[in-house]
């Protein structure tokens, strides 16, 4: 039988093989080597601008030096990020497992924004399969995140009456979103209304982003969705604030619409609402006194009642009324 003895650790150089008893005397233990790719120097300012770079998303990556000359692939990486550095850690790891063939492991954006200390104390150590460890690796960077911005329920100020209804999507349907404390110029928001794809707005230098809600998804939303006799249909408008191509706040409201109308229905139109004319509808009938001529008033008429005759749909509601 033949059997292996591993006495030596990750960046642990090879036992002692002089003197009277030839590898009796560990080798010198070295610190693992390691850097940040995006974070490259300890001067290195990891705020809120600094998350919303493009690949800096996922958070703070450490990269881990795997040259190594007893480098195994079954070597295992545990890793710390904590306000405070303790021996032994206080924390639990954010990582505990076989090292990437990469070496690289992200912290979290959301580990970083809960250190209140100013500084992210990093500190790590690899083990291998024989559970032999090396030395920690402890390292920092200075961290400055402001609170993360909540956001306000949009508002649809054609709902203020408590409907959105045809008038209002011939005016034009608009939702405003405020901007909220610590946004930043390259957060923006992205909103839906009901089930319909979401529009994205960024905040740049507003205060207030407005959206235009489009004829095409305001009625694909209510038709799709209203049935029978129930013509007030509540959409849910959602927004959320975007940053660093994911959610950090989001707010909601929900807004009534009924965009039928009386008679027969007007024919609908994807792209442009109807007007303020339904051509569907039935053109309304004045009488007078004997002899009677539809929508003719003559001398007879003068000082008299004259009525009119509007031809009712015969799927009419209560609440239906009328102006001239």
């Amino acid at each position: 039988m033949q059997l292996f003895i591993d006495r030596t650790a990750p960046w642990q150089a090879k036992p002692v093989q002089t003197g009277p008893n030839p590898g009796a005397t560990p080798g010198a233990k070295s610190t693992p080597l390691v850097t940040f790719p995006n974070a490259p120097t300890a001067n290195t300012q990891i705020d809120d601008t600094w998350a919303a770079i493009p690949g800096n998303e996922n958070g703070l990556i450490v990269k881990v030096d795997l040259s190594y000359a007893n480098f195994q692939a079954t070597d295992s990486l545990t890793l710390y990020a904590a306000g405070t550095r303790t021996e032994p850690p206080q924390v639990a790891p954010i990582f505990d497992e076989v090292v990437p063939a990469s070496g690289e492991v992200p912290i979290p954006i959301s580990v970083l924004r809960a250190v209140t200390t100013g500084r992210v104390q990093i500190w790590f150590r690899l083990t291998d399969l024989a559970g032999n460890f090396s030395n920690y690796s402890v390292n920092y960077r200075n961290v400055r995140f402001l609170p993360l911005p909540v956001l306000g329920d949009p508002v649809v100020p054609s709902a203020a009456d408590g409907l959105v209804g045809l008038d209002d999507v011939i005016a034009g349907v608009t939702v405003r979103v405020a901007r909220p404390t610590n946004a930043l110029n390259t957060d923006s928001v992205s909103l839906t209304w009901g089930d319909e794809a979401a529009q994205d707005l960024p905040f740049n230098a507003l205060t207030e982003l407005i959206f235009t809600i489009p004829w095409a998804k305001l009625q694909n939303e209510y038709f799709s969705k209203q049935t029978g006799t129930v013509y007030e249909l509540p959409v849910l408008v959602k927004a959320d604030l975007m940053r660093g191509g994911g959610s950090i706040s989001s707010s909601e409201t929900t807004v009534n619409t009924d965009y039928s109308v009386v008679g027969n229905p007007y024919p609908i139109d994807l792209v442009n609402p109807p007007g303020e004319f339904n051509p569907e509808l039935k053109e309304l009938i004045v009488r007078g006194q004997a002899p009677v001529i539809d929508n003719t008033l003559g001398p007879q008429d003068v000082n008299q009642t004259a009525t009119i005759f509007i031809d009712l749909a015969i799927y009419g509601r209560i609440r239906n009324r009328v102006t001239w």
